[in-house]
C-alpha cells in the first residue's frame, strides 16, 4: 500500500498522511454496522450538543449532527474503538514515524475521543482546528455514493490540499492543521429519509495525558 505523504512546502515535514485501505474489508463492515446503529435520531445530536469548533462570535462552524462514541459504548463493546486503535500498533507507528517526527505523539500516553459525524444535504464544516494533538479520519458511505461534495480539505499557511478519501482509507494529521469538509449535495433520486444516505465519518481525537 502506498501512503501519500503530504509535505509542508518543500520541507520534509509531514502535515498529514493519507493511508489508502488502512482498514480491511472486515474491519470496515464491522464499523459500518455499528454506525448504522448509531445514526438514529435518538443518538444524533446537533452541532452544539455534540461539540465542535465555533468562530469568534460563538457561531458553530459545522451544520452536521454527530454522536460521541464513548457516550454510547464503552471501549470493550465498540468495534469502531477496537479497529481504529490499530493506529497505535507498532507496525503502524513504524510506518508513520518514517514520515514525520510529529507522529511521536502516538507513542506517548494518550486519551482518545471518537466522534461519529453525520452529514446530510447542504451540511458542511468550515475551516477549523481540533482541540487535541493528533486527529485521524475515515469516511463511510453507501456504494454508489449518494451525494456529491463532502471533500476533506486541509490548509497550512498559503497551501491548500484536497484529500480524496475513500471508504477504508485513513487520514491522520497533527491537529494544528486547519481542515474543512465542503458542502454535500444529495443526488436527486436519493431517499433523504434514509439516515445512511449521507456522508458519515469517524474523527478520532487524540490528546496527551
Amino acid at each position: 500500500v502506498t501512503m501519500t505523504h503530504v509535505n509542508l512546502y518543500n520541507d520534509n515535514v509531514a502535515i498529514g498522511v493519507h493511508w489508502p485501505e488502512f482498514f480491511s474489508e472486515q474491519e470496515y463492515n464491522m464499523m459500518y454496522s455499528e454506525i448504522e446503529f448509531l445514526c438514529q435520531d435518538e443518538f444524533l445530536l446537533d452541532s452544539k450538543e455534540a461539540g465542535g469548533a465555533s468562530d469568534s462570535s460563538g457561531q458553530m462552524l459545522r451544520q452536521n449532527k454527530g454522536v460521541i462514541l464513548e457516550s454510547i459504548f464503552n471501549d470493550n463493546n465498540s468495534d469502531i474503538h477496537r479497529c481504529t486503535r490499530r493506529i497505535f500498533e507498532n507496525e503502524t507507528l513504524e510506518q508513520l514515524l518514517k514520515l514525520g517526527d510529529v507522529f511521536h505523539y502516538l507513542r506517548m500516553p494518550t486519551k482518545e475521543t471518537n466522534l461519529v459525524n453525520h452529514y446530510m444535504d447542504t451540511h458542511s464544516y468550515s475551516y477549523h482546528r481540533d482541540a487535541c494533538v493528533m486527529s485521524a479520519l475515515t469516511v463511510f458511505h453507501k456504494i454508489p455514493k449518494p451525494y456529491t461534495g463532502g471533500q476533506l480539505k486541509i490548509r497550512y499557511g498559503t497551501r491548500e490540499d484536497t484529500i480524496m478519501l475513500q471508504p477504508r482509507d485513513l487520514f491522520i494529521f497533527p491537529s494544528y492543521v486547519e481542515h474543512c469538509v465542503t458542502p454535500i449535495s444529495l443526488l436527486p433520486e436519493t431517499d433523504k429519509s434514509d439516515m445512511m444516505n449521507g456522508r458519515i465519518s469517524i474523527s478520532k481525537f487524540i490528546k496527551l495525558v
